[in-house]
């Protein structure tokens, strides 16, 4: 496995094969691009010849004159332009040349980084070395981890026995008469009818086996309520004995200077940003 920097390394010789590539070709481009307006420089030095000769034998001297100065001005425009352009490659060299500049700088400040996250490494793992040393500290992570195969038992208990209430209680929830009675809450102290209406919800209730049914029914839903709630009150006790060792964790890094020198790291990286 390479290195973050041996990575960045060869990203920037990748991308400094491509600028040297960009700029070799923008040179041939320039270098055509000025042949070819010597050629038509050279063109239309033929064709103005070409055109006072015409004009000599049909007009006079005015015209002459007029071509003549318009001539001028072309040069100058053209003289211009070049200026314009000769301005315009310095600042694309300067440019260049800034670039440049400011990415030795990010190089060396990549590896200045890279320092300060080996050194982060370094600590880390002499103070995890140190705390593996450490009797209370082995003690409160084999806490901590037993509490946590304690509430996953639980909470994988508490799973089985949700999806259990799902299978199993489908056949009282697909009873039609079982429903009737159990929303009435035939069999308990809320349960209100009249007479005759009680006198045939009797016999329903003595037909369907409702009292077991609804017994089993009953315990069907309570004892996934109870393992949940039992699941979360170990997932609590388990995240108590995590924060303790958390806590140690904290401190050993702490008193082995590891948060100075993630700041440290925080630093360097805002500089490479920067640059």
């Amino acid at each position: 496995m390479i290195s973050g920097r041996q990575a960045l390394g060869s990203i920037d010789l990748a991308l400094n094969k491509v600028h040297s590539g960009i700029s070799d070709l923008e040179d041939s481009i320039s270098e055509t691009t000025e042949r070819l307006l010597v050629l038509q420089r050279a063109l239309g030095d033929d064709y103005r010849e070409l055109a006072k000769i015409r004009v000599e034998r049909l007009t006079g001297q005015d015209l002459l004159e007029q071509i003549d100065y318009a001539e001028r001005q072309v040069l100058e425009l053209l003289t211009d332009r070049d200026e314009a352009k000769r301005r315009l490659q310095q600042e694309i060299a300067d440019a260049q040349a800034l670039r440049e500049q400011h990415e030795v700088e990010r190089q060396h400040q990549a590896a200045q980084l890279e320092g300060a996250v080996d050194a982060v490494d370094e600590a880390e793992a002499s103070t995890q070395a140190r705390l593996d040393a450490d009797p209370d500290y082995r003690e409160q992570r084999e806490r901590a981890e037993q509490a946590e195969r304690k509430a996953l038992h639980a909470a994988g208990k508490a799973d089985r026995s949700e999806q259990e209430l799902q299978d199993k209680g489908a056949a009282y929830r697909n009873d039609p008469l079982f429903v009737y009675l159990w929303k009435r809450n035939y069999g308990l102290p809320g349960y209100k009818a009249g007479g005759l209406t009680r006198w045939l919800d009797g016999k329903v209730a003595g037909f369907i086996g409702f009292a077991d049914a609804r017994a089993n029914y009953t315990r069907l839903n309570e004892i996934p309520t109870r393992l949940r709630e039992h699941a979360e009150h170990l997932r609590d006790l388990a995240d108590i004995e995590f924060d303790s060792l958390r806590e140690l964790d904290e401190q050993a890094r702490t008193a082995d200077g590891v948060p100075e020198l993630e700041e440290h790291v925080t630093r360097e990286q805002a500089l490479l940003d920067q640059i």
